[in-house]
């Protein structure tokens, strides 16, 4: 007789360790679109410190309270930091920096599929979700992007007279075809409401707030886990080139390049503008 399945084994929390990182994480089933068979995926929600304290990453906090509630944690683990909300995201918020420079170290998919997920639950106009994401990992597809992308850069810089730059693209093209991850965002307007009027543009401009707040959950997502990412618009500058690499349809739109890795480099802390530069009360201009 067939083993019977634990209708909670998906929500209970268990150790995993990969890529150096010791994670607390569920294993929930899922179809694979391809197969058609159920496949098991590690989700991680957090870390533990060595005094069994569980520390929650950006994919726990921005999961329903109803989900978080169904997780089954081991009965020892101190789960105080789930009340510290606000204190954590501050610290993230604040901490988050665009990191450019990589170890040279494998980032594993499990990882990169909870941050895509992770991106999927940003909200959207009408939720159309018109993002898509295509994670590049054959090495000869990522280098002929790359390499066409270069080349298009060189002819708009040749284009605008700026003739002593071929070491930053040089330098650029081995940045993106060393990182560890490599992930096209796309934008599609399926979804969205059709106008033939200058409600289009509108539009439009809702799916781009929507691709953005997605970006947005993944960079997030990335920095809350030990990781660093940067994103990267070179797309939007040769979008039909990185068409015809991808095979992308005339109707989506290349917009942006993230690329993923542990951080080989600290950022100096960024200068913020203070907020009486940027808000204003109740009408342009006045002070807040």
């Amino acid at each position: 007789m067939p083993r019977p399945v634990n209708p909670n084994s998906q929500y209970t929390i268990k150790l995993h360790t990969t890529g150096g990182y010791t994670y607390a994480s569920t294993q929930p089933p899922h179809i694979d679109p391809t197969t058609g068979k159920k496949k098991y995926t590690y989700k991680h929600w957090g870390t533990i410190d060595q005094n069994n304290k569980f520390i929650p990453n950006t994919l726990y906090y921005l999961t329903p309270p109803e989900e978080r509630a169904k997780l089954i944690f081991p009965k020892n683990w101190d789960l105080s930091e789930t009340k510290k909300v606000t204190i954590l995201f501050k610290d993230l918020f604040k901490q988050r920096r665009s990191i450019r420079k990589y170890k040279d170290q494998t980032v594993s998919e499990e990882l990169v599929l909870e941050a895509l997920n992770t991106a999927a639950q940003a909200p959207s106009a009408h939720n159309a979700q018109p993002w898509r994401f295509i994670t590049i990992s054959d090495k000869k597809v990522r280098q002929k992007l790359v390499a066409a992308m270069a080349e298009a850069w060189m002819k708009d810089l040749v284009k605008d007279g700026v003739l002593d730059k071929q070491r930053d693209v040089d330098f650029c093209v081995k940045r993106f075809n060393d990182a560890p991850v490599f992930i096209v965002a796309c934008l599609i307007f399926e979804g969205m409401h059709t106008y033939f009027d200058e409600r289009y543009l509108f539009e439009r401009d809702l799916a781009v707030q929507s691709l953005g707040a997605a970006l947005q959950n993944m960079l997030l997502f990335v920095s809350s886990n030990g990781l660093g990412a940067c994103c990267f618009s070179a797309p939007m500058f040769c979008k039909n080139i990185v068409r015809e690499v991808l095979g992308i349809p005339e109707t989506v739109e290349p917009t942006s390049v993230v690329l993923m890795g542990y951080p080989d480099e600290k950022p100096i802390e960024k200068q913020q503008k203070e907020i009486g530069e940027f808000c204003f009360r109740d009408t342009w201009g006045k002070q807040f």
